[in-house]
């Protein structure tokens, strides 16, 4: 089963998001994901795939050409400044099954360079206090709900791999 393209789905459904969301995030959704460098942006560095990464390498192959059919990821003409890592992690799928592989990207690089704000999660005692009758909720779709979320254009050059 082919995957939907992912990238634009948010800025497509732009006049929905703006009947009920900040001016912040509907930049984000406009824009992309804007961050914050501490002193600018990190000096350039290419890093190593880890030797999961090499080991793996045929299942690294096919992740990063699915991200890119389904426009999560695109391929750059050019030597960006920061190359950051991929991994393989393993998660156990049962007794007599393989473990199921999932691509990581290695952005400890970068993150050191990008000043952290801080958000707190609410306890569960919290909720109902936060919550109105027919409000909206969310939840991330550890699948693939973070490759709905553009980066701001100046930003890509440094989440390459």
């Amino acid at each position: 089963m082919r995957k939907p393209r992912l990238r634009g789905r948010l800025k497509a459904a732009y006049a929905f998001w703006a009947t009920f969301c900040s001016v912040f995030i509907l930049n984000w959704i406009w824009e992309g994901v804007q961050l914050e460098w501490i002193d600018g942006p990190p000096p350039d560095k290419h890093l190593p795939n880890s030797a999961v990464a090499i080991k793996e390498s045929q299942f690294v192959t096919e992740s990063v050409e699915q991200l890119v059919e389904f426009g999560a990821a695109y391929e750059v003409f050019f030597v960006p400044p920061v190359v950051s890592p991929l991994s393989v992690a393993y998660r156990d799928a049962g007794p007599g099954v393989p473990p199921k592989k999932r691509l990581i990207w290695n952005g400890r690089y970068v993150n050191q360079f990008i000043v952290e704000h801080k958000f707190k999660y609410e306890s569960l005692n919290m909720v109902q206090d936060l919550l109105r009758k027919h409000g909206y909720m969310f939840s991330w779709d550890i699948t693939s709900g973070y490759y709905h979320a553009v980066s701001y254009t100046h930003l890509r050059a440094h989440e390459t791999v």
